[in-house]
């Protein structure tokens, strides 16, 4: 299913940093809005801190879809779906999620062609 509006659908993945930045950052993870192609990067110290990343998303995508769309109330900006790769940080976050009524796909194993979006951005970071 494609999505149909912006913030609705977004692919992830998690990238290493070869260098360690100054303020101890070792990853980075991005998300791709299926629909815009727009990309949410953010920098993480370690793995786990998946969560928190994606509370600072949900803040973001709220705030873009508030500034195009200005009548919010006949809007829902609440993300959808995530989709992923099968990495063992995002279980918890799978888990968690479902109290804000999204939902978390995990692609199928050894097929990152399913969450392509993130992939390639992940090559071109590199």
């Amino acid at each position: 299913m494609m999505a149909t509006r912006p913030g609705e659908v977004f692919h992830t993945d998690i990238g290493v940093i070869p260098i360690v930045s100054f303020r101890g950052y070792r990853y980075f993870i991005d998300f791709v809005d299926e629909y815009t192609r727009y990309v949410f990067t953010f920098l993480m110290r370690k793995c786990d801190e998946v969560y928190h990343v994606y509370e600072d998303l949900r803040r973001k995508v709220r705030d873009k879809i508030k500034y195009i769309y200005t009548v919010v109330s006949e809007y829902d900006d609440e993300i959808k779906r995530v989709q992923s790769d099968n990495d063992k940080e995002y279980e918890k976050l799978a888990r968690i999620i479902v109290k804000y009524g999204t939902r978390f796909r995990f692609t199928q194993v050894y097929t990152p062609q399913q969450t392509g979006m993130a992939e390639r951005r992940i090559c071109m970071v590199m």
